[in-house]
């Protein structure tokens, strides 16, 4: 992965206290994150290049958008996923009511902090700490599927599996990275979900949320999620493997901030989504493919 750092430790103490400073200069955290992060805003362009006028839509709040959803399903390829890409948006949905369902797809084995581990280690580990994750979040539902990592296929089973999920919870909200992700598991859960969608007809009242992880996603919904990013920071922190190849608190925190000032003009946390309804987002795969 492309941003590399030693991971703090800072119990009892903010999570963000080491980088305040940086994060109040907006000037310098907005061009450090765009040139550091040159990848993703350049991948965005060309995605947005072929599909001229097709989501320019304006930017609004996702609880205006949805207030008050009864469930949400969050797809979470590895166990981390769902922290970084809408982990404050669980809290504020979760806060108004929601019951969030969290399904980690793969067992995060090919993490570069578990090269070397025993196999039985690699394929437990990251599931072990997504369950001290979901404690900690107070996510009752979350499920284990333990795919192997990278290398896992969408079969006819899969998409079963998908399916049987989906008409179980019939959530309000399907949180998933967006497809225009650097990591071939980020786009191979698309798929898998866009493949399941094409056997249920009822779908009418169901959106699609896409997330960040490795992309930066050209945005039609946000949440504000300041007061809530401490306690999302508490929760990446317990996903201690993971965080020894990269400082996931720092990059969210960089991140967040930068999409505030962005949409708000001022310091502050905002998670960045792609909104659609399932017709929009069908369409759009079938684009991809």
């Amino acid at each position: 992965m492309p941003y590399r750092l030693k991971l703090r430790r800072l119990t009892g103490r903010s999570h963000i206290v080491g980088i305040q400073n940086l994060l109040r200069d907006r000037e310098k955290l907005q061009a450090d994150f765009e040139q550091e992060f040159s990848r993703f805003f350049t991948q965005r362009a060309q995605w947005l290049a072929k599909r001229a006028n097709t989501f320019e839509a304006p930017v609004k709040p996702l609880d205006e958008l949805i207030p008050k959803p009864k469930r949400i399903l969050v797809l979470s390829p590895h166990p981390d996923d769902e922290l970084i890409g809408c982990g404050g948006t669980i809290l504020k949905y979760m806060s108004l009511g929601a019951e969030a369902t969290i399904l980690q797809l793969t067992d995060g084995a090919n993490c570069a902090a578990l090269l070397g581990a025993e196999p039985a280690i690699r394929a437990t580990a990251r599931l072990r700490e997504a369950e001290q994750v979901a404690r900690y979040l107070k996510v009752d539902d979350l499920r284990l599927w333990g795919l192997p990592d990278s290398v896992f296929q969408v079969d006819e089973a899969l998409v079963t599996k998908m399916r049987d999920i989906l008409v179980e919870l019939n959530p309000d909200i399907i949180f998933i990275p967006f497809v225009n992700d650097l990591h071939r598991d980020h786009v191979k859960t698309n798929l898998l979900l866009f493949q399941a969608l094409q056997s249920i007809a009822n779908q009418s009242n169901v959106f699609v949320c896409s997330y960040e992880t490795w992309a930066v996603v050209p945005g039609n919904a946000y949440m504000v999620t300041t007061e809530f990013f401490e306690r999302k920071a508490t929760a990446l922190s317990l996903y201690p493997i993971p965080m020894k190849v990269v400082d996931y608190i720092e990059f969210c925190a960089r991140r967040e901030a930068y999409h505030h000032y962005n949409i708000k003009n001022s310091i502050g946390f905002i998670e960045n989504f792609q909104l659609l309804d399932i017709p929009s987002y069908m369409k759009m795969m079938k684009d991809e493919s």
